[in-house]
């Protein structure tokens, strides 16, 4: 470049650092839609709501199976992090509609199946979906999880939704809030 043989490059920086979350207000009205609007496609609106509710990224909830959906008595359960996590009310009966429709495809387990048999739907598609339905992705994780940590301590949300502890601690950090006040124990009993 310097010697005038080959064009200036340039390039735009992304940056690194989570956008800036939505309020919560916003995220629970998508989450509301979601939960109630039947002229958005099942598909959209199962993996919609685990963004907005549980802080999953799209590429793993593409490739989530229909395994991973435990259904205990009346109780349903994500197998997210290390130990199954329940769904909401709002979340269960979807889950399991969507379980049954995705296991009429014998020939695959994907909860997402894609096109190509056998075959996860592709993380770019599923997010484009739910662009076009006006669900913010990276906006309503980042809202999601600045609300989880705020609720329980970053360790246990780190455990039950799949994420390192270090990075739900620094979330917390940032939301201004602290979990180092637990109830006082009885050390004389």
């Amino acid at each position: 470049m310097r010697a005038g043989h080959m064009p200036r490059l340039s390039w735009t920086w992304k940056t690194t650092a989570n956008p800036t979350p939505m309020a919560q207000h916003h995220r629970l009205v998508r989450v509301r839609r979601l939960a109630t609007d039947h002229t958005i496609p099942l598909r959209e609106r199962v993996a919609g709501l685990l963004v907005l509710l549980y802080a999953q990224l799209i590429s793993r909830i593409a490739r989530m199976t229909t395994h991973d959906v435990i259904t205990h008595h009346d109780d349903v359960l994500l197998n997210l992090g290390e130990s199954p996590t329940p769904a909401p009310a709002l979340l269960d009966d979807l889950l399991t509609e969507h379980t049954t429709s995705t296991e009429a495809n014998h020939e695959s387990n994907w909860l997402f199946p894609g096109r190509q048999p056998g075959q996860p739907l592709q993380h770019r598609s599923l997010g484009d979906a739910l662009r076009r339905h006006e669900i913010p992705i990276q906006t309503g994780r980042t809202s999601a999880l600045r609300h989880l940590v705020l609720q329980a301590p970053a360790p246990v949300v780190a455990t039950m939704l799949g994420f390192h502890d270090k990075h739900t601690t620094r979330v917390l950090t940032e939301t201004g809030g602290a979990w180092n006040r637990y109830v006082p124990s009885h050390h004389n009993q």
